[in-house]
């Protein structure tokens, strides 16, 4: 199944959304733990890119370049995260809240 969904060229992209309908509720430990997963999102796109890549290098390889994976899925969906992480860090501003540092990944 997933072969098929790589021979439509790659999954749609799902980039999250820069404003909250709940961001004025949110305390600074929503916004932290916000910003923090939002980094750890950062790496399962880094992940998935060196996937895809692996894949359309195999692709190449096997004569099928109408199965390339050429979608800008992955830099739109890091656009949408930086923008995001951006506007938590304006509202943890307001909000007086401590620097965001984010924690990092965990190694699989």
């Amino acid at each position: 199944m997933a072969v098929l969904l790589q021979a439509c060229g790659g999954r749609v992209a799902i980039p999250v959304l820069q404003y909250n309908a709940l961001d004025q509720a949110f305390t600074c430990e929503h916004l932290k733990a916000e910003f923090n997963l939002n980094k750890q999102k950062f790496t399962a796109l880094d992940a998935e890119e060196e996937q895809r890549n692996i894949g359309n290098t195999t692709q190449l390889f096997l004569g099928s370049p109408l199965l390339l994976d050429l979608t800008s899925t992955l830099d739109k969906e890091r656009a949408a995260l930086q923008t995001r992480n951006e506007q938590i860090k304006k509202l943890g501003i307001a909000k007086n809240c401590p620097p965001f540092e984010a924690v990092p990944a965990e190694k699989a």
